[in-house]
């Protein structure tokens, strides 16, 4: 996929299927308004989502967790940012409801949630679950998001959109983004990759499609047990302005993992084998 941006912002994103996972049960969601005013005005959207791979419908809540967000937040438009980002999240819960109540098989499922809305110089934004949002710039970076997990057990989320949960219990945020600055929203596939102390590090100056490769390496290397998906961005200049196309980082070939491990010379042979002995057969039942 690929969306088109104005370029006062650099953006990369993308999503990975964990080595060791059948699905990949994250989901993200990014929108811009085609209109140069309207995006001024805040019409730019970026969330993401990571089911709950424990539970059954882990790929279904997030879908239908993000869309349902989209389409509230858009409806609820010249809102304050706020009340646009509460309506969404309650939207979001609310199609987990309905979920459950067309099949009662998937009352455990849920998901987490996290999205900003882009303004000139703010951001505003929701959350609930284990992914993060982390803010970045000259001087370092942290981040801006709680984690709605149980401290003894990091896998058992205390937070997280479900179809029994309320909408009030996420967190809201907003942080100015200045020219140079940026945000990193991310699961927790991909934060796990890396030390808390590398993280107060992190700049992310330069090319941002390397920045993400980078990472998506961390979370196979590092990690390779869980998806991973990231929405990167950095504020380049301080006014919108020509649109460009960003297309979705490809996680499934090399551009982004270089390349791969050789086969043994016998399995890189064996093909040809094959073939010289079906001629050679041929070759001898015509004479």
């Amino acid at each position: 996929m690929s969306i088109q941006v104005r370029d006062d912002l650099g953006l990369s994103y993308g999503t990975l299927r964990g080595p060791v996972r059948p699905e990949n049960q994250d989901d993200f969601l990014l929108y811009e308004d085609g209109n140069k005013s309207e995006v001024q005005r805040g019409e730019r959207l970026f969330a993401i989502a990571d089911g709950m791979g424990g539970e059954a419908g882990g790929a279904q809540a997030s879908r239908a967790a993000l869309r349902a967000f989209f389409v509230s937040w858009l409806e609820a438009k010249g809102d304050h940012p706020q009340d646009r980002l509460r309506a969404g999240m309650a939207a979001a819960y609310q199609a987990l409801r309905d979920e459950v109540k067309a099949e009662p098989s998937l009352r455990k499922m849920g998901t987490t949630l996290t999205a900003v809305q882009v303004l000139p110089e703010k951001i505003y934004g929701i959350h609930v679950g284990d992914s993060r949002c982390l803010k970045f710039g000259k001087g370092g970076a942290l981040w801006i998001t709680d984690l709605h997990q149980d401290r003894e057990h990091s896998n058992t989320l205390t937070r997280a959109v479900r179809a029994e949960g309320d909408p009030e219990e996420a967190q809201l945020f907003e942080t100015d983004l200045y020219v140079g600055e940026g945000l990193l929203l991310c699961t927790d596939g991909l934060w796990r990759s890396r030390e808390e102390a590398e993280w107060a590090a992190y700049r992310a100056a330069g090319s941002l499609e390397s920045k993400a490769r980078d990472l998506f390496l961390d979370s196979v290397r590092r990690l390779g047990d869980d998806n991973a998906t990231l929405i990167l961005f950095r504020r380049d200049k301080a006014n919108p302005g020509i649109p460009r196309e960003v297309s979705e980082l490809d996680t499934e070939s090399k551009t982004v993992f270089g390349k791969g491990k050789q086969k043994p010379l016998s399995e890189r042979l064996f093909p040809l084998v094959l073939l010289v002995l079906g001629a050679l057969l041929w070759y001898l039942a015509l004479r």
